[in-house]
């Protein structure tokens, strides 16, 4: 059986080594938590820029702009179709029709302005009539 000399100085060695390696293990954790900070502060300003979204008629220049932008976070097609159906139809107690969304492009539209940090609108090409239909 090995003879250690003197143990408190081994143990000594051990103990300043595993401090030594805290305190590097500590110092990256301390800057992976600041960086993973800057990037979640980037990502919620982000989320909070205001996206238009505006009707556009492919025939002529009619075009119709929500009043209210909405937040990238909110940005939905549940959230779309809700705020186009709040605004007054000329006759009372229609339901509004787009054709547009019914397509795949309108879904793909809103996935584009999800996923960008562009604060480009959402044009939603329609026709005239379909513009029409509200009371604005």
């Amino acid at each position: 059986m090995p003879f250690i000399e003197d143990p408190a100085s081994t143990f000594g060695t051990i103990a300043d080594s595993i401090g030594i390696f805290g305190a590097i293990f500590a110092t990256g954790a301390w800057f992976w938590a600041k960086q993973n900070n800057k990037r979640e502060k980037l990502e919620q300003k982000r989320m909070n820029q205001k996206i238009p979204v505006i009707l556009k008629s492919n025939e002529s220049k009619l075009s119709l702009e929500l009043p209210v932008h909405f937040r990238r976070e909110e940005l939905y097609r549940q959230e779309v179709m809700g705020r186009i159906g709040m605004i007054p139809m000329k006759i009372k107690g229609n339901r509004f029709s787009l054709s547009f969304t019914h397509t795949p492009d309108f879904l793909m539209a809103i996935n584009t302005i999800q996923e960008s940090d562009s604060t480009d609108p959402l044009v939603m090409p329609c026709t005239d009539e379909e513009i029409r239909q509200f009371d604005v």
